[in-house]
C-alpha cells in the first residue's frame, strides 16, 4: 500500500530514541493517519499494543498493516467517552496543530492523568489551509505553549 500524508521526519530519531527508553507496553497514536508511528516504532517495541485514534476511516486498512492493534475511530473528542483507558505512551505527531489552540489544551491536560509520558511533535510555524478543517493547521504551538505542564511539572 502506499503512503499516506507526510510528516517531516524531524524528529523520527529522537522519537525512536524516547520509545526505546521508555519501554511501553501501550502506546496511542492520536491522529495517526497512515501509520507513520506504527512503521517507525514497532520494531523498536515488538511487544508493545498499539491504539490508532484516527477519525478518516479509509485509513484503517493502512494503520493495520503498519503495525496497530486497535483502532478507536473518531476525534481526539471521542477519547472522553473512553475516560478509564490508559497508555504508557501517547504521541501526537504532527496533530496538535490541527485543533484550535484551546482543544489542544483541553487534550493535553484530560490525557496528562491517562499516560505516563505524552510525546508531541508539532512545526513551530507552518501556515497550511485546506477546504478541510482537520487538514488545516489551525494553531500555532511555541515552547511556552507548554510552560503550563512543566509548572505543573515541578509543583509535583
Amino acid at each position: 500500500m502506499e503512503q499516506i500524508g507526510y510528516s517531516w521526519p524531524t524528529f523520527d530519531q529522537l522519537t525512536q530514541h524516547l520509545v526505546k527508553s521508555i519501554n511501553p507496553g501501550r502506546i496511542l497514536d492520536v491522529g495517526a493517519g497512515g501509520g507513520k508511528y506504527g512503521r517507525l516504532l514497532r520494531k523498536i517495541v515488538p511487544d508493545c499494543r498499539f491504539t490508532a485514534l484516527e477519525c478518516d476511516e479509509e485509513t484503517h486498512p493502512f494503520l493495520i498493516e503498519n503495525g496497530y492493534d486497535d483502532i478507536i475511530s473518531g476525534v481526539s473528542d471521542t477519547l472522553y467517552e473512553r475516560s478509564g483507558d490508559s497508555y504508557d505512551t501517547i504521541i501526537l505527531g504532527d496533530v496538535i496543530e490541527h485543533m484550535r489552540h484551546s482543544h489542544g489544551r483541553d487534550l493535553l491536560e484530560f490525557l496528562n492523568y491517562r499516560s505516563r509520558y505524552i510525546i508531541i511533535s508539532t512545526p513551530e510555524c507552518m501556515p497550511m489551509s485546506s477546504a478541510s478543517y482537520f487538514e488545516s493547521h489551525n494553531s500555532v504551538w511555541r515552547p511556552d505553549s507548554f510552560m503550563w505542564h512543566d509548572f505543573w511539572a515541578h509543583q509535583q
